[in-house]
């Protein structure tokens, strides 16, 4: 794999400088993240408001799945295949995860349930 002592130091000093890079990429969106807070720029979400945000998300897997179907879109036969589910439960796995997810961000286990 490697010849010399010199060329492991070497890809160990390249790894090390992407992750610090992946770091600071992280860092530099978080603080952007809370900047737009303190802007008031965000959007309140509740259990009752969650489920619109997951309705276009819906529509654009069901979309891409009758994309992908007629071949021009991207392939999702992959997940099609490994799920042996219809484009509907499909889009309803992704927002069901999303929601359960903000119940457990919430700390409001009722948060998740429609």
């Amino acid at each position: 794999m490697y010849q010399t002592a010199s060329e492991v130091v070497r890809e160990g000093l390249r790894l090390l400088r992407e992750r610090d890079q992946r770091i600071e990429a992280l860092r530099r969106d978080i603080r952007a993240g809370f900047e737009a807070v303190e802007r008031g720029e965000f959007t309140d979400y509740d259990e009752s408001t969650i489920h619109e945000l997951g309705a276009p998300v819906k529509a654009r897997g069901r979309q891409r799945l009758v994309d992908e179907e007629s071949g021009t879109g991207a392939s999702l036969k992959r997940i099609r295949v490994a799920t042996r589910s219809g484009s509907a439960e499909i889009a309803d796995g992704v927002v069901d995860s999303a929601t359960a997810a903000f119940a457990v961000i919430s700390g409001n286990p009722e948060a998740g349930s429609r």
